[in-house]
Parts: C-alpha cells; sequence; structure tokens
C-alpha cells in the first residue's frame, strides 16, 4: 500500500471540500440565494392570486347562471298569478315568489362577494406584474456579483478536481475501496500522518513503544492509530 499516495489524496480532498464549502458562504451567494427565494415567493403570489380570480370569476358565472334560471322561474309564476282566481293558490303561488327573492337576495349577496375577490385577486396581479422586472433585475444583477465572486474560485475549484481525479487515478483498486471506507469512517479525513509520537487525525499521543515499533515495519505495510483507527502514514 503506498501510504503517502493516499496522504496526498487526503489532503486534496481536504482542501476542494475546504475550498467548496468557502465558495458557499460568500456574502454574494447569500445573496443570491435571497433573490432566488424572492423570485419563488413572487412566482407563488402570482399563482395564489391567478387561482383566486379563476375561482371568483368561477363562482361568479355559477351565480348568474342560477340567478337566470331563478329570474325565469319568477317570471313564470308572476304569469301564473294574474290569471288565479283563488285564493288559496295564488298565496302558495306568493310564497313560491318570495322564496325565489330570498334566494335571488342570497345570490346576490355572493356574487357581490365574488366581485369583490375577483377585483382583488386583478389589483395584485397587477401590483405583482409591475414588480416583475425589479424582481428579475435583483436576481440577474445577484447572479453577476456570484459569478465575479466565484470566478477565481471557480478555477482553483477545477484545478484542485483535476489534482484529486489524477491522484485517485493513480491508486491501485484496494487503495481505492481502503481509502474510500476510511473516508466514511471518519468523517471525510480516514488517513491521518504521524508527527512525533502524535497522531495528527486525533491528536493524541502514541506511546514511544508503540511508535518505534510502527518505524520497524516495511514502508509499504499500513498500521492503524490505535486512538482513533485512522490509517497513519509515517
Amino acid at each position: 500500500m503506498n501510504g503517502e499516495a493516499l496522504w496526498e489524496l487526503q489532503q486534496l480532498d481536504i482542501a476542494l471540500h475546504q475550498l467548496q464549502r468557502r465558495l458557499t458562504k460568500l456574502p454574494e451567494a447569500e445573496t443570491f440565494a435571497d433573490a432566488e427565494r424572492r423570485m419563488a415567493e413572487h412566482h407563488a403570489a402570482i399563482a395564489t392570486a391567478a387561482q383566486q380570480l379563476s375561482d371568483a370569476e368561477t363562482t361568479i358565472e355559477t351565480i348568474e347562471h342560477e340567478a337566470e334560471g331563478l329570474t325565469a322561474k319568477r317570471n313564470r309564476l308572476e304569469q301564473q298569478l294574474k290569471i288565479v282566481t283563488e285564493t288559496r293558490q295564488a298565496d302558495a303561488l306568493n310564497h313560491e315568489i318570495e322564496v325565489i327573492n330570498a334566494h335571488r337576495d342570497e345570490l346576490d349577496d355572493r356574487e357581490l362577494e365574488a366581485m369583490e375577490q375577483q377585483a382583488d385577486a386583478e389589483q395584485r396581479l397587477a401590483r405583482l406584474a409591475a414588480d416583475e422586472d425589479a424582481v428579475v433585475a435583483m436576481k440577474e444583477a445577484a447572479a453577476m456579483q456570484l459569478a465575479v465572486a466565484t470566478g477565481g474560485g471557480a478555477d482553483e475549484e477545477s484545478e484542485l478536481t483535476a489534482k484529486y481525479e489524477a491522484a485517485r487515478a493513480a491508486l491501485t483498486p484496494e487503495e481505492v475501496a481502503l481509502y474510500d471506507g476510511q473516508r466514511a469512517r471518519h468523517g471525510g479525513i480516514g488517513i491521518a500522518r504521524l508527527v512525533g509520537v502524535k497522531c495528527d487525525g486525533c491528536h493524541l499521543d502514541l506511546s514511544r513503544a508503540e511508535v518505534d515499533g510502527f518505524k520497524a515495519l516495511p514502508a509499504d505495510e499500513l498500521v492503524d492509530c490505535p486512538q482513533c483507527g485512522r490509517v497513519l502514514v509515517r
């Protein structure tokens, strides 16, 4: 096993991860994220207002259709009222007409409410349409600022990625499997170096006997830190 190659890959891995985290923490990245949220909220508000407008229009159409039916029925009853001669029949027709009138009053109230909702939705849609250019411009400006801020970082990330992939490609399949397993078990840092008598992975001291025993082993024989279990490169 090539411990130095594993160590080199680990250092590139750490550097790449730190760079990527730094790029996501840029003030420009936060500004762009805020602009994206503002855009999403803007589009959600448009969708909500459009749905309210559609619902109001459907309600108005339904009420007007029902009102037309009631008007037609009332007209028929009023025509019948003109020709009936019995008081009982007249009273029954008048009662039906009163019921229809009450229902029509209820429909008128509901239609007025729906028309107010319609007007409110139309006004909100108009305001949102007027704000559209500003919201788009804010996101575009934030995107440009982020692109400028990350320009150098992107080049650095590309360079580090190329080095990482080259270092990984130079390992044997067994070394890659070892590296990936150690990385997964130890939170991204599975290869450590023995510095003096200290593991720089867990920063704990090893005994002098342990250190001497490690140094006596062949260079290609890997050992694990007795404290944290990381592979120790010596």
